[in-house]
């Protein structure tokens, strides 16, 4: 009986785990492809897609605005933990951009989001990994 509650516990862990990483890609861009996967608790979802247009979750904003309407969606974050006395520590975004989106680009995103401080990751597509 021990063992099946043991299987079952690491069950549990592995789909709590698991299914926070799924939702992080809401405009279907075009991620690039990656050899490993890496689940990582994500707070929500920074998208950049190839014509330059910024996403946060599923609204468009402005790159002029980009680091003002972070800021509040940050405090936001952070006030729903203060209220639900969550343990998370770090708030952590996930920064969804298309292959074709220049390095300058990304860099610039994730320097603004280490002024806010907040950690950004680069989210990829393992499901089509390249072949080496």
């Amino acid at each position: 009986m021990s063992a099946l509650t043991d299987i079952i516990f690491l069950l549990l862990i592995f789909f709590m785990l698991t299914s926070g990483s799924t939702s992080s890609n809401i405009l279907r861009l075009q991620l690039p492809q990656s050899g490993s996967t890496t689940p990582s608790p994500q707070t929500f979802a920074l998208s950049i897609t190839k014509h330059a247009q910024y996403f946060i979750e599923d609204k468009q904003v402005d790159y002029p605005y980009l680091e003002e309407k972070l800021l509040l969606r940050i405090n936001e974050e952070r006030a729903k933990i203060a209220k639900e006395k969550i343990d998370e520590k770090e708030l952590t975004i996930v920064l969804n951009v298309e292959s074709e989106v220049t390095t300058g680009t990304i860099v610039d995103a994730m320097k603004i989001a280490n002024k806010l401080g907040v950690r950004m990751i680069l989210g990829t597509d393992a499901r089509n990994r390249p072949e080496y």
